[in-house]
């Protein structure tokens, strides 16, 4: 509907932007943004007044199946016209982070004949 906005995310995020028609002004009074992974309710995430031309809200990082905006309160009749989610710096850092941590990389030390000489070896 007009007053509902539904999007399939394909990979974490930490941004949502939502746009609303301003052909008969500001409409938006209050909205909602919730997500939901399958088989879950709806899970607010944010909540907010004005939408006007565009705007941008922050909310933790998120994984989920669907996300929507839901207007709350109007003063007419508000038409969403954009919902879409970004992934900040932040995330892809995470990202990188976790995958870190699950390999279980760390420091090498290597012992061994080799390791005797300590590059004093002229071979």
């Amino acid at each position: 509907s007009a007053t509902e906005h539904v999007v399939k995310p394909t990979a974490p995020f930490d941004r949502i932007l939502v746009q609303e028609d301003l052909k008969n002004g500001q409409q938006v009074k209050a909205f909602v943004i919730e997500a939901r992974s399958k088989g879950s309710t709806w899970k607010t995430l944010a909540e907010g007044t004005t939408m006007g031309h565009k705007r941008i809200v922050p909310v933790p990082i998120t994984e989920a199946d669907e996300v929507r905006v839901r207007v709350a309160d109007s003063f007419g009749a508000p038409k969403v016209t954009r919902l879409s989610v970004h992934a900040s710096p932040q995330v892809e850092h995470e990202k990188r982070m976790a995958w870190w941590r699950e390999a279980r990389f760390g420091m090498f030390v290597h012992w061994g004949l080799y390791a005797i000489p300590a590059g004093s070896w002229k071979g």
